[in-house]
């Protein structure tokens, strides 16, 4: 997924339990979505440039990447459903 400095994304949790773990050795990433997140959507917002991956910790096999680009460039937006 790919968008522009300053957008936000959400995670729309489904049915089955979720969390979302951003890679910590990405200065900027937004806080992790922790817990056990079922029938819930949660937004996350990207104020700086960069490639943000991410993980389940209840699934660990489930992972993902935010890819924020400069302001100026207007390179989309969405969200992401689990």
């Amino acid at each position: 997924m790919s968008l522009a400095v300053g957008g936000t994304v959400t995670f729309a949790f489904g049915t089955v339990g979720h969390n979302v773990y951003f890679d910590n050795a990405t200065a900027g990433a937004p806080s992790d979505i922790t817990g056990v997140n079922a029938n819930v959507s949660v937004s996350r917002s990207f104020p700086s440039a960069g490639t943000f991956e991410y993980t389940c910790h209840i699934h660990p096999g489930m992972k993902g990447t935010v890819v924020v680009g400069a302001a100026s460039t207007p390179i989309g937006g969405g969200s992401s459903g689990y």
